[in-house]
């Protein structure tokens, strides 16, 4: 018989399903946007963290900045995209404008798509590896009863075991469980210091149990945004995470926060799954315990420690595998 947190997965999936629908007539699926069908094709999509960015480079000294977004699809809110305007001149009214114009949740029709095709694929993290050039982009706004959707947020769909099927750097979203974190930060300089994250789901071999850790890196002393992400960590329901980052090393596979990172409660299918298998997943551990208890009965004490150190200070206790 399958584990209760897989069989409760199983259960989910059929809503998991629901939470996309057929593209509307005239319209095409976020997905077929390509090269190709970009200057002919239309699709209804929302808004997404938009916000503008400003940087320095570090080598000439030049500043830059840009409006970005990312594009929902509002038909299947797994699929999304980057979106851009840029300006490297000190006229910020562009980028003002568009900041005014596309703001989040509310939903637009896109066509004669422009795409940029100086972006490097390794910083692309969102499932669509495309980004739209949203100042050369046709948008006419769309009405959320229309499309019968609100509060369109991504939804990433990557599971860990994917994560750690990557080959090369690359930043990518997924959507897990916290199952704990170091409370202790490691310094990496007197500026910055850095917090061990375990992550988990079930995407393991025959639905077992799957942790993947991540570094989360954060200027010292800690920000108000940076003290709200380490809030939402403790979170017990399932999470979205983006722009993480995982680099080929000498000693295999790490995967750390990138500059772009942020995480906010998970929604739609995925992590409803989640939700609905946690307390199956993160009992899972103590199932090797039990199974050899009667051989060993040091495993009972072990086992009784560890319960009674979760009565005094309550936390997911992890027992790796």
């Amino acid at each position: 018989m399958a584990p209760e947190h897989v069989q409760a997965e199983d259960q989910a999936a059929a809503g998991a399903a629901a939470s996309t629908v057929q593209p509307r007539a005239g319209t095409q699926r976020l997905e077929e946007l390509n090269v190709r069908s970009a200057p002919c094709g239309q699709w209804d999509v929302g808004i997404f963290w938009p916000r503008i960015e400003e940087w320095k480079s570090p080598t000439t000294g030049g500043q830059g900045a840009a409006f970005r977004c990312i594009l929902v699809s509002a038909a299947d809110p797994t699929s999304y995209l980057a979106a851009q305007m840029s300006t490297r001149n000190a006229d910020m009214k562009p980028l003002k404008r568009a900041e005014g114009i596309y703001k989040d949740n509310l939903l637009f029709r896109v066509s004669k798509v422009s795409l940029l095709s100086d972006s490097k694929q390794y910083v692309l993290h969102r499932p669509l590896k495309l980004v739209v050039n949203s100042g050369k982009t046709k948008t006419d706004p769309l009405l959320a009863s229309t499309c019968g959707v609100n509060n369109l947020q991504a939804q990433p769909r990557m599971t860990l075991s994917q994560v750690q099927e990557l080959q090369q750097t690359q930043r990518f979203d997924v959507t897990a469980l916290v199952a704990g974190f170091d409370d202790t930060p490691r310094e990496v300089s007197p500026s910055c210091k850095v917090i061990d994250v375990r992550l988990l789901d079930a995407s393991g071999p025959g639905g077992k149990p799957q942790e993947v850790r991540f570094g989360f890196f954060y200027d010292h002393p800690p920000s108000q945004a940076t003290c709200a992400t380490i809030g939402i960590l403790r979170e017990k329901e399932a999470l979205s995470f983006f722009a993480l980052q995982g680099k080929r090393t000498d000693g295999g596979f790490s995967v750390e926060s990138s500059r772009n990172f942020f995480v906010i409660k998970g929604t739609g299918g995925r992590a409803m799954q989640l939700n609905t298998a946690a307390a199956g997943l993160h009992i899972w551990p103590y199932h090797n315990l039990l199974a050899s208890a009667r051989e060993k009965p040091a495993v009972i004490r072990i086992l009784l420690n560890l319960l009674a150190s979760a009565r005094q200070k309550p936390a997911v206790i992890h027992i790796p595998l």
